[in-house]
């Protein structure tokens, strides 16, 4: 996705807010502890300072740190109101608790009991919307992203073909 294309979701999300442009956000893939492990403590003065600082837009994804990230951002956010920030977060990985995970070979510093499905159904989605959401003990999401979906791995058609971006309009269309 582009900068500017990006920014359009962005201003999109805020435009029902009394938010202002958002101009940059935080990124959550340290907070899963991706590159070395981060405390807690280190963790929630980040977020605390971001938001100290302004920042009102946050992405994150249930890959980062097989759900640490998640857990993290909404120990930080469930208390803030919701109408004051911006959420996304991606879809089309969820976890699966096994005591025989795979962990170490993709986050080798996360504390992590889970493997990753990938999943880019309707029903994949929906529950990767879900999962997040009481994950992060939020009330929405604003964007939702689709997390590395490519040609070289499912296929040019695949998400297409899967139903998941009609059916996520239909149901959309049905809460309003």
């Amino acid at each position: 996705m582009t900068t500017s294309s990006k920014q359009d979701f962005l201003s999109i999300a805020a435009a029902g807010s009394a938010l202002a442009p958002i101009k940059f956000g935080l990124g959550g893939v340290p907070f899963g502890n991706e590159f070395e492990v981060v405390s807690d403590d280190d963790a929630y003065k980040t977020l605390e300072a971001a938001w100290n600082a302004g920042v009102r837009y946050y992405d994150v994804a249930p890959w980062y740190g097989l759900g640490l990230a998640e857990r993290r951002y909404g120990n930080f956010l469930h208390n803030k109101s919701r109408d004051g920030y911006v959420l996304s977060s991606k879809v089309g990985k969820l976890l699966k608790a096994s005591p025989r995970n795979n962990t170490k070979s993709n986050f080798p510093f996360s504390p992590s009991p889970n493997n990753v499905v990938f999943d880019y159904t309707a029903d994949g989605v929906q529950r990767s919307i879900e999962d997040s959401l009481q994950r992060m003990g939020v009330s929405r999401l604003d964007i939702a992203f689709v997390h590395d979906i490519s040609s070289d791995g499912w296929g040019e058609g695949h998400f297409a073909r899967s139903g998941a971006r009609g059916e996520q309009s239909r149901r959309a269309a049905a809460r309003r």
